[in-house]
């Protein structure tokens, strides 16, 4: 349910952090389509998961491989943002 709440501040996040402006509706209803598509064909593989090893075990495993994946954005996000402030310097220095 939290996720469902974020959903319309998608086209903002889009626009101000990732730079998005085309396309923007496309994008956002995208990103907001796989995550529920893979949500969904990932639900049964959790389900055996958590019957053959217990419920503990399965949410384990998810939220370390949810943190993994989050790390990994945060850090595409860090790279990115570096490497659009090394690009605005060097507009800067030649004059453009």
């Amino acid at each position: 349910m939290a996720y469902t709440l974020s959903v319309p501040f998608f086209p903002l996040f889009l626009q101000d952090n990732l730079g998005i402006q085309c396309g923007l509706e496309a994008w956002s209803g995208l990103s907001v389509s796989i995550s529920f598509l893979i949500s969904g064909l990932c639900a049964p593989f959790w389900g055996s998961l958590a019957d053959k090893w217990g419920c503990f075990i399965a949410s384990g495993i998810i939220t370390l491989f949810s943190a993994v994946i989050v790390l990994g954005v945060k850090e595409v996000h860090a790279r990115n943002a570096a490497n659009r402030s090394n690009i605005l310097q060097d507009l800067k220095k030649s004059g453009g």
